[in-house]
C-alpha cells in the first residue's frame, strides 16, 4: 500500500512538471497537502485532455502550428480560470496544446472550456454560439478590439506532395476576416465592401492607408488594425 502511495505521487509530480527532487525539498518545509494545493493543484485541471498525436509520419518543410512548433510561455483562460503556461496552438484540427510529462508530448486542452488565450502576442478568443453560417466555432485571434472589431480566423489543411521521390507534408494556410459589433459578425471580402458599410469615413480611411504605404490586399492585418482605429472614433 505504501509503494503504491510513493508511486501515485511520483507520477502527479512528474506528470505536471515537477521534480522529485522540489517535492523532496518541499516537503521539509510544507505538508503534502500544502506542497500538493500549492505546486500543481492550481494546474491539475488543464491537464485532462488526451495526448496529441503528431504529424510525423513524413518529412515536412512546413509545420501544423500558428507560428513555429516551439513552446511558448503564453496565458490561458480555462473554464473562467487565468494559467501561466506553456502552449501551442495547431491550426489543422483548431486545438491548444500544453506540454504533458516532457515537452516532447503534447496534451490537447478541451476546447469548450478554452475561454481565451495569447500567445506570442495574439490574442485568441473561443467563439461558439450565435455564428453566422459562414463562421465556424473555434478559436478566432483579435486583430482590433473596439464597439467595432476585427477577427481573423487561421486554418491549415495538410497535403501530401513526393519532394526528391519521397512523400512529405506540406501545410497549406488559410486565413479569413470578420468585422464584429453588435454580437453579429460579417465577413470582410474586400476594402470597398467593408467602407461602404462606413460611408462617412471611407476618404478617411482610404486617405490613412494611402499615407502610411498600407496595402489592403498584401498586408490585410495591418490594415484592418488602422481601420479598426478611425472606425472607433
Amino acid at each position: 500500500m505504501r509503494n503504491r502511495i510513493i508511486l501515485t505521487l511520483t507520477l502527479i509530480v512528474s506528470f505536471c512538471g515537477f521534480s522529485l527532487a522540489a517535492f523532496a525539498q518541499a516537503s521539509l518545509d510544507t505538508t503534502m497537502s500544502d506542497f500538493f494545493q500549492n505546486s500543481i493543484a492550481e494546474k491539475s485541471t488543464i491537464y485532462v485532455g488526451r495526448f496529441y498525436k503528431p504529424y510525423s509520419k513524413y518529412k515536412s518543410k512546413s509545420n501544423a502550428f500558428f507560428g513555429s512548433e516551439e513552446w511558448y510561455e503564453s496565458s490561458l483562460t480555462y473554464n473562467e480560470n487565468q494559467y501561466s503556461v506553456k502552449l501551442r496552438y495547431e491550426l489543422v484540427s483548431d486545438k491548444v496544446l500544453t506540454p504533458g510529462i516532457d515537452e516532447t508530448n503534447s496534451i490537447e486542452l478541451t476546447n469548450e472550456k478554452v475561454n481565451s488565450f495569447k500567445i506570442d502576442g495574439h490574442y485568441f478568443i473561443n467563439l461558439n454560439e450565435n455564428l453566422p453560417d459562414y463562421m465556424n466555432p473555434g478559436f478566432y485571434e483579435v486583430i482590433y478590439d473596439g464597439q467595432y472589431s476585427f477577427l481573423s480566423r487561421r486554418k491549415k489543411k495538410v497535403k501530401e506532395i513526393i519532394v526528391d521521390l519521397e512523400l512529405q507534408y506540406e501545410f497549406i494556410e488559410t486565413v479569413e476576416y470578420f468585422l464584429g459589433a453588435n454580437n453579429k459578425f460579417t465577413k470582410v471580402s474586400g476594402l470597398n465592401k467593408l467602407l461602404s458599410q462606413f460611408p462617412d469615413k471611407k476618404g478617411k480611411i482610404k486617405k490613412n492607408l494611402s499615407d502610411n504605404d498600407i496595402n489592403f490586399n498584401r498586408n490585410r492585418e495591418q490594415a484592418l488594425k488602422a481601420i479598426g482605429a478611425l472606425i472607433n472614433n
